[in-house]
């Protein structure tokens, strides 16, 4: 079952009313899932809105279907992941069974943080400095989403490593004919490789850029009026460069748009062998074109053939090829670009009148390549239409090395921004190439950068390009919180999802508490636990758990405005300073694996855990626990159990998706009895799909969430 994967808009949303039964109508099941953190000591619990089910079940019973969800979930899986965390689901049922059936707590397991051999460091403006080489398309739409202006620049930027730039370079806007362009701008580059800088191409907007290890990247993902784009830069080499600097195999990706008309667009995936003399020979090139259907096209362009300066920058000459028409010929003409040290990448562009293309080509990898190749944290950016509707994003993505990747990604939407968590899977072959979801995917440059195309594997609407740099391990002295570590308690989404009032983070880093774990016995969740201490705007989170490693704590209700920074402390030492975006929304759905992907913790309507062989039916209600919601009605003190006999509903309105399907959401708030957690309560759509692992996804206004699956039967 492919996942949902475009970013709707929310419509109004309407929250079913219903009386409800009263405490003392039932006592039943907990709701467990494999990351919730926090608990509360009661008996009730709240069912469904609408529905007056009233269900019965003994402490004898409770404590027997703990147990077997206890021994069913507490096995750790490790998984491979930047972040090597504690899964909470063990803590909580050892923390319920305390509270229900007076059991002691046992040993938690171990916490390893990710592994790094880099000296200390964290990231600052210093980073960005020298010469960089630069490509940037830009498409400005109307209201109605119809492209009114291409613009495109290609040249050099000279950072000066305290927050200034400069650039000079060729500009084509519109149908226009090539000028030349020079500016200045500044940037400031945040601790976890997050730049702010002006836009050369509109002086009046800030880009939302990346600093990896190997490229600069981004998009104007929060700027006024609709305007999509991307830009990459490389640092040229310090080195004088020659034809000899390009050799060897490379893999690459374009997309054009003709005079900046969505009707002319073409995308490409390509291959080439450069002999290190001008030479490409011919390029194998897949795409398509809106001018040709946008039927899938195989074409070996050329000969073609390259020239590159001392200075790094070159042209690339792609020649009319027959028996391929101009409108449809993938890859055509003259392209300026620029390459990295060693030849490892290049990007560019054409100047010619007219053109608005971005290219970006890489060497393969030097050895065999499977899924495990594909792993860690990478930043990325892309620039995508489909269906003639335009979207950019930039974001970071954490490969697993087991076919799935998890993206966070901030979205430019004709109709706004959305913040986007999702899986996808990806299959590589040993050359280093395959497929994510239906887009051509490649892995390259010693497994340091890799890019997709929107080019599919069948005919399609999709014209797409994305390219991705790892992420810089960061590392630091004393109580050091990671500044790529402020994370969704249940999704454990890559750096840049934000943080929302009332979700459950957690947190990582060096000596950010003590030695042997601290769980918080009870709600209310204390704002000091184990000796350590955490501010979110000043404000005190409650924690749940603390660790040499990991803390598990609450944002404050009160959170606001665009951005948080977050402190912890423990006596008189703080850690640094570490600034992460906020926003209204930002869910996380619990998943039973325990690493925020796979079956998600969801419960049937008898209070059984949702699974292949414990499926609901279409029809049915079921239970989904979750974090990150925002806003309550009415209102919860910061770390409080939620009460049971007046239920707290969310404040702006969520939907929910199964198999691509609108599900009925008959509740949608504190799940009651219990502090930081949240509960969907929806009915299974009568037109869902059937199967094991059917996706399901959630909509809020400022975010899109899909990363766990639900199993159906007939």
């Amino acid at each position: 079952m492919a996942r949902v994967h475009d970013l709707r808009i929310l419509v109004p949303y309407q929250d079913a009313q219903a009386s409800f039964p009263s405490q003392g109508d039932f006592r039943s099941v907990h709701p467990v899932d494999s990351r919730v953190t926090g608990w509360g000591n009661v008996r009730s619990f709240y069912f469904a809105a609408g529905d007056h089910t009233h269900l019965h079940e003994t402490e004898a019973y409770l404590f027997r279907k703990l147990k077997a969800i206890q021994d069913r979930f507490v096995a750790y899986a490790k998984p491979s992941q930047r972040f090597r965390r504690k899964t909470h689901l063990s803590i909580q049922l050892q923390y319920i069974l305390k509270a229900t059936m007076k059991w002691p707590l046992f040993s938690c397991l171990a916490i390893a943080l990710f592994a790094t051999h880099m000296q200390a460091q964290v990231l600052d403006n210093g980073f960005l400095s020298g010469r960089y080489g630069f490509r940037q398309v830009l498409i400005s739409t109307n209201t109605s989403g119809q492209p009114i202006e291409a613009r495109s620049l290609v040249g050099i930027f000279s950072f000066d490593g305290r927050g200034t730039f400069s650039f000079l370079g060729t500009r084509n806007q519109g149908n226009n004919g090539p000028a030349s362009l020079s500016g200045a701008g500044s940037y400031s580059v945040s601790a976890n490789g997050f730049v702010s800088m002006t836009n050369p191409l509109d002086a009046n907007a800030s880009m939302n850029m990346r600093l990896g290890s190997g490229l600069l990247l981004g998009s104007t993902t929060d700027s006024s009026g609709n305007t999509f784009d991307i830009l990459v830069a490389l640092p040229l080499p310090a080195q004088p460069t020659s034809n000899a600097s390009i050799n060897g195999s490379y893999v690459g990706t374009s997309i054009e748009f003709p005079n900046g008309i969505f009707f002319n667009i073409k995308n490409s995936f390509f291959r080439f062998a450069a002999n290190g003399q001008g030479s490409l020979g011919q390029v194998a090139t897949s795409g398509q074109t809106a001018q040709n259907g946008k039927r899938v096209m195989q074409q070996s362009i050329g000969p073609s053939s390259y020239s590159l300066a001392n200075d790094g920058s070159g042209q690339l000459i792609f020649p009319t090829t027959a028996p391929f028409p101009a409108a449809t010929q993938l890859l055509l003409g003259d392209k300026q670009f620029y390459v990295s040290a060693g030849g490892e990448f290049m990007v560019g562009g054409s100047t010619s009148q007219g053109a608005h293309d971005f290219f970006f080509a890489m060497k393969t990898l030097p050895n065999a390549a499977s899924n495990q190749s594909f792993a860690g944290l990478f930043h990325s950016a892309g620039l995508k239409v489909d269906q003639s509707v335009p979207s950019s994003f930039a974001g970071s993505v954490n490969g697993l090395g087991v076919g799935k990747a998890v993206w966070t990604r901030r979205v430019r939407l004709s109709e706004g921004n959305v913040d986007s968590t999702a899986v996808n899977d990806f299959n590589l072959a040993p050359d280093g190439t395959g497929s994510m979801l239906s887009n051509r995917f490649a892995l390259g440059s010693n497994g340091s950068v890799f890019l997709a195309a929107g080019v599919s594997f069948v005919d399609s609407n999709n014209y797409e390009v994305i390219i991705g740099t790892k992420a810089r391990d960061l590392t630091g002295t004393g109580v050091f919180l990671n500044p790529a570590g402020v994370l969704n308690g249940a999704s454990f989404a890559p750096v840049g999802n934000p943080i929302s009032p009332g979700q459950f983070i957690s947190l990582f880093g060096t000596g950010i508490g003590p030695a042997s774990a601290v769980v918080a016995p009870s709600a209310p969740f204390p704002n000091t636990l184990g000796g350590v201490s955490v501010t979110v705007q000043g404000r005190p989170a409650p924690l749940y758990f603390v660790s040499a490693n990991q803390i598990s704590a609450l944002v404050p209700f009160a959170t606001s405005g665009s951005t948080a920074d977050i402190v912890i402390s423990i006596g008189n030492q703080e850690s640094n300073r570490v600034v992460v975006p906020v926003s209204r929304s930002s869910p996380g759905i619990y998943a039973t694996t325990q690493n925020g992907i796979g079956a998600g913790a969801i419960l049937k309507a008898d209070f059984t855990i949702v699974s292949p062989t414990n499926a609901p039916r279409r029809g049915d209600t079921v239970l989904i626990y979750l974090t990150g919601l925002g806003a309550l009605n009415p209102a919860l003190l910061d770390g409080v159990a939620a009460s049971s006999s007046v239920l707290s509903r969310i404040v702006d309105p969520v939907s929910v998706y199964i198999g691509g399907q609108k599900a009925t959401v008959s509740f949608a708030g504190a799940a009651p009895g219990f502090a930081g957690l949240y509960q969907i309560n929806v009915i299974i759509p009568v037109s869902a799909p059937i199967g094991s692992a059917v996706p399901l996804a959630l909509e809020t206004r400022t975010a899109f969430h899909d990363m766990v699956d639900i199993a159906i039967q007939p």
